[in-house]
């Protein structure tokens, strides 16, 4: 098996969306974009 820090940093530390949630409407990114920040602000309880 690899050692490869910085991948497992960015693998836990990133939000991964499909393709297909980008091309909605803006209300649904800022939706979207609201609900990330949410997770990112609420991280340390989680």
């Amino acid at each position: 098996q690899n050692h490869c820090p910085n991948n497992d940093e960015l693998c836990a530390t990133s939000v991964f969306l499909d393709q297909h949630l980008l091309i909605g409407a803006k209300t649904d990114l800022d939706d979207i974009l609201e609900a990330v920040a949410k997770v990112q602000k609420l991280a340390g309880t989680l």
